[in-house]
């Protein structure tokens, strides 16, 4: 999705995007990276409910306040996370 998204900002800002995949921790170790940088508007991140809600709960130090240290920009996409089955 953030390759998807970044080459068409690139294309209608002219300017170029870097997407900089940063694994680890279930997102935190991207979390924790963005919250750091300068507050420029340079930095972006592609969070989800995990690293913005969920990881609270479930990590004791993630480095960085969800509430506090980002600013929503953009609803990009969303996904279902339940799923029925039918059989036929």
């Amino acid at each position: 999705m953030a390759r998807i998204l970044t080459a068409k900002l690139g294309s209608v800002l002219g300017q170029p995007f870097i997407v900089d995949n940063r694994p680890g921790a279930g997102g935190n170790v991207a979390g924790e990276f963005v919250a750091h940088a300068a507050p420029d508007g340079y930095t972006l991140l592609l969070g989800n409910n995990a690293i913005l809600a969920t990881n609270v709960s479930l990590y004791s130090k993630i480095g960085f306040d969800p509430e506090k240290d980002f600013a929503p920009i953009s609803l990009i996409g969303r996904k279902p996370m339940c799923w029925s089955s039918t059989t036929t």
